[in-house]
């Protein structure tokens, strides 16, 4: 098959294997004892005629050069063509790992512009499955596609870390879907928060009583939506997924959410620092922050908003962790003063430091296994809440 070239995606270490990737990244793993996950995509290339193999890798990928060597073992040691491994030469300027097969495939783009085929197949190195790839491009050459995708009819992944595509009758792609657990709940989130404060409003102002009661209506129709896709799911694994990511948790946070995270994060919070002195002056009572010139309409409003923002894309990450904006900013409050211009930014820091600890001790308290964040999170913060209301007497 002299025509089609073969690339794997080489680059990727699964955090969540721990110690096991921690020297080698994914594909390199064992597996029965005898074997290397790259194995099965390598053999199916082979299998299929493809005599030009080139395997993408950034980091940690010396194991799997001692594995694969000169490529004898599936005839791809040759002086012309045969197995090559891909290190990011031409990405060499930027650090950090790459965030995406795009990303990897614009690393080694010199490569792609000197090879000899017309047809490229393009396969992750990390699974492990028995791919008829001679039917597969013979299927592609009979349609006329510009592009072929490999795809189950159901899900066999986490969600979270799975692409979705809509497939018409006649077979052609209508719909293409890239992670959209982030993007859904990032909506989901920021349409309940803008929701309950809509209707909160009455006579033009938004009473705290009327905020709760809303909240809690919204709160309850939303779970029971949730709750209604998640009894429906097809797939075990879907379920599964979704019950961690509701529970919350660090575990399946990727660094392709961190572009959303960066767009938001900065700007909201020089909007909050901004908004530091009118928040003091509001301590105060309303009479005496509108005596002080504060638009209280204007202030509330962009909070709620910043805030919405900030909720949605901090569950869009990591889904629902409850009690840490609750407790925290309270305890860092009773620390420091009420002076905002401390405040903001020291619940931030120490907010991040009690979740960088409640994620270790979820990954440590029963081992192998992890237990979701929120969890834990709920354990240690309801009693402390509850104990800052009745033995501190603290007043919010």
């Amino acid at each position: 098959m002299n025509d089609l070239h073969g690339l794997l995606f080489a680059y990727r270490a699964d955090a969540n294997l721990g110690e096991l990737t921690r020297p080698r990244n994914t594909c390199s793993l064992p597996f029965g004892g005898r074997y290397r996950l790259i194995d099965f995509m390598l053999s199916n290339y082979v299998n299929a005629g493809i005599s030009d193999v080139g395997i993408i890798v950034h980091q940690n990928y010396q194991s799997l050069l001692d594995h694969l060597g000169s490529g004898k073992d599936w005839d791809l040691s040759r002086k012309h063509g045969g197995l090559r491994i891909l290190p990011p030469f031409s990405y060499a300027r930027r650090g950090g790992d790459y965030r995406g097969p795009m990303d990897a495939l614009a690393g080694v783009s010199d490569y792609l512009n000197n090879i000899r085929q017309d047809y490229v197949i393009l396969g992750r190195g990390d699974v492990a499955l028995n791919l008829p790839v001679a039917d597969v491009f013979q299927q592609h050459l009979d349609s006329g596609a510009d592009v072929t995708v490999v795809c189950t009819p159901t899900l066999r992944g986490a969600p979270r870390s799975s692409e979705y595509v809509e497939v018409s009758e006649s077979g052609r792609i209508t719909d293409l879907s890239i992670h959209p657990i982030a993007a859904g709940a990032f909506v989901g989130a920021l349409v309940s928060i803008l929701l309950v404060y809509g209707l909160s409003r009455s006579g033009g102002a938004v009473t705290p009583v009327r905020l709760i009661l809303v909240g809690v209506a919204v709160s309850a129709m939303f779970q029971a939506f949730t709750n209604y896709l998640v009894y429906t799911a097809p797939d075990d694994a879907a379920v599964r997924e979704a019950t961690f990511w509701m529970l919350g948790g660090l575990g399946s946070a990727k660094w392709e959410d961190l572009p959303l995270l960066e767009l938001i994060l900065p700007p909201l919070f020089l909007v909050l620092m901004a908004l530091a002195r009118p928040l003091n002056a509001m301590l105060m009572g309303d009479s005496s922050a509108v005596t002080l010139g504060v638009d209280l309409d204007r202030v509330r409003g962009v909070l709620i908003l910043s805030s919405a923002l900030l909720t949605a894309s901090a569950v869009a990450g990591s889904g629902c962790i409850g009690f840490v904006g609750l407790v925290i900013p309270h305890l860092v409050r009773s620390v420091v003063g009420p002076d905002h211009r401390r405040l903001i930014p020291l619940s931030a820091l120490c907010g991040a430091v009690f979740m960088i600890w409640m994620d270790v001790g979820a990954r440590l308290a029963v081992r192998p296994e992890e237990i979701p964040v929120g969890i834990i999170t709920a354990f240690i913060g309801a009693p402390l809440f509850l104990w800052m209301i009745r033995v501190r007497r603290y007043e919010f």
